[in-house]
């Protein structure tokens, strides 16, 4: 139970922080402060709203700071307005993914059993860094998932909360799936990526 509630922190963290637009951290979050459920302790002038420093999570707050540290460095983390399918005059562009191939649409949206989803972020090349993708999937269910990964490799595993040390340098991903285990995500970086019908997936 404890080694959950701890991935589930990192998931909800890493949420935030690979997520577009600015991440709004309440000081606390990063070393697990839970003010025991309670989200008006802003009120509370007693244990629910204090820091207790000496019962922090050194290691949420390492991964939190890894996080921060990989968000500085990555463009696609930091675009200043939301993306969409078709490349915007800054050559950055986004597709939903699903595991077994191909982008989201339709009925699958609204798919009950569909627990996991791959978010595709690209960049183009000629407008800044040099072209590159970012894939992250996410995994709400309880069985690990197969995921199958854009041809916009080689892929490298930056982020994987279901495995420490969770942050990577870029441990290469081989061969032409992912396996993302049950309640966790998983960001991963490859080269440039091109739409072209199906997406050009492996």
């Amino acid at each position: 139970m404890e080694a959950l509630r701890a991935r589930q922190a990192r998931n909800f963290l890493a949420t935030l922080l690979l997520s577009q637009g600015v991440p709004m951290l309440q000081g606390g979050d990063e070393q697990g402060r839970s003010q025991r459920g309670n989200n008006n302790a802003y009120c509370q002038d007693n244990e629910l709203g204090w820091v207790c420093w000496d019962e922090a999570d050194t290691a949420l707050q390492a991964f939190t700071g890894a996080l921060l540290a990989l968000r500085a460095g990555e463009p696609l983390l930091r675009a200043d307005r939301y993306r969409h399918r078709d490349a915007d005059n800054d050559g950055q562009r986004l597709a939903w993914l699903a595991p077994e191939g191909g982008e989201l649409g339709g009925k699958a949206w609204h798919d009950p059993r569909r627990c996991c989803v791959g978010c595709l972020l690209g960049q183009d090349g000629g407008h800044g860094p040099a072209p590159y993708s970012l894939l992250l999937v996410m995994n709400g269910g309880e069985e690990p998932v197969s995921f199958t990964l854009p041809k916009a490799g080689p892929w490298q595993r930056r982020v994987d909360t279901a495995e420490a040390p969770w942050v990577f340098r870029g441990e290469p991903v081989a061969g032409a799936s992912t396996e993302v285990q049950g309640r966790s995500l998983q960001l991963l970086r490859g080269g440039p990526w091109t739409p072209a019908g199906e997406e050009g997936r492996q």
